[in-house]
């Protein structure tokens, strides 16, 4: 039984900016999708999974890792095996779930076909895998799954992206008081939101570009911090940014109520992804020195919450 896992992954600061150039840090959590496979004599590749159904929430993932694969490695699909998937990501929240299904399969095809476990060879292969799924994705899901820990990403141009895992770990202290909380499923897409914050930017450009130039600032900022552990320019640079998020019309009033809630006991917190407005905004990333009182606050509201870690190991081979 060969077994691989990759983490999900959260956005620390900078969505919506890397739109119009600026960078973002992404973060792999500690949770992961699992992969086991082995071989079996029908020839025939059988998948299982508890989270997924076909047809939904991207099984179509797994048959495309699986495709991606055999065609990169150039190899046959005579081979058949069984394929069990259990992931502790949560599906269509922004957390990356998809690219953690591929990474993970690919991986494991990896081991199973008897090829060096190449990270580079198996982010290229996610990220053709990504193509299939998603269009135009950009790149940095699959890359912090396979890589894991920080990753720096930065869109110079159309056809140039700078995709780079940052070179140290973040401190325990600070990578363990981090809580993601499910606001609930945004009324509006992903692509609804982007397409929202161009329109403003080409009704008020100077106003626009300020605040995405003041968060290119926090996420510098919010880099150093993280590399010199420093917890309260952590916390900062994660309510300054949250503030930039909500002048440009990212932030429900149930998800900024939440958030000035989650202030008020001392922590800070800020919406992970693209956001949303009509209704509920999605994932938060909210941080607190004591974050059993972030969880006590959930549960009053009747929302999922999830402790995790940051900076989480990408890619590897489990068992």
């Amino acid at each position: 039984m060969i077994k691989v896992s990759a983490p999900g992954k959260i956005h620390f600061l900078g969505e919506h900016a890397i739109v119009f150039g600026k960078p973002a840090i992404l973060a792999a959590i500690n949770l992961r999708c699992v992969v086991s496979l082995n071989p079996n004599k029908t020839g025939k590749i059988k998948t299982f999974s508890r989270q997924l159904v076909k047809g939904k929430e991207r099984f179509d993932a797994i048959d495309i890792a699986v495709s991606e694969t055999f065609k990169f490695l150039k190899k046959p699909k005579a081979l058949g095996f069984n394929l069990q998937l259990d992931s502790k990501i949560p599906v269509g929240c922004g957390l990356g779930s998809s690219a953690a299904v591929s990474v993970s399969v690919i991986g494991a095809l990896f081991l199973l076909l008897g090829e060096k476990f190449d990270k580079k060879k198996i982010n290229q292969i996610a990220y053709l895998t990504e193509q299939k799924i998603h269009g135009f994705p950009s790149g940095g899901d699959n890359s912090t799954a396979t890589y894991g820990g920080l990753v720096w990403y930065r869109k110079e141009a159309e056809d140039l992206k700078i995709i780079e895992p940052l070179p140290f770990l973040l401190a325990k202290n600070l990578a363990r008081n981090f809580v993601l909380i499910d606001t609930g499923r945004p009324k509006e897409t992903t692509g609804e939101m982007v397409a929202g914050v161009r329109k403003l930017f080409g009704k008020r450009p100077q106003w626009t570009e300020k605040i995405f130039n003041d968060q290119e600032k926090l996420v510098k900022k919010l880099l150093s911090a993280l590399k010199e552990n420093n917890e309260r320019l952590v916390m900062e640079t994660i309510r300054l940014g949250e503030r930039n998020l909500e002048k440009i019309g990212v932030v429900g009033n149930f998800s900024h109520d939440l958030i000035r809630q989650v202030e008020s006991l001392g922590g800070v917190a800020k919406i992970c992804g693209a956001g949303g407005d009509k209704d509920r905004s999605g994932i938060l990333l909210a941080y607190h020195v004591k974050p059993e009182l972030l969880v006590a606050l959930t549960k009053k509201l009747n929302l999922n919450s999830y402790v995790v870690a940051l900076g989480e190991e990408g890619v590897r081979q489990d068992g």
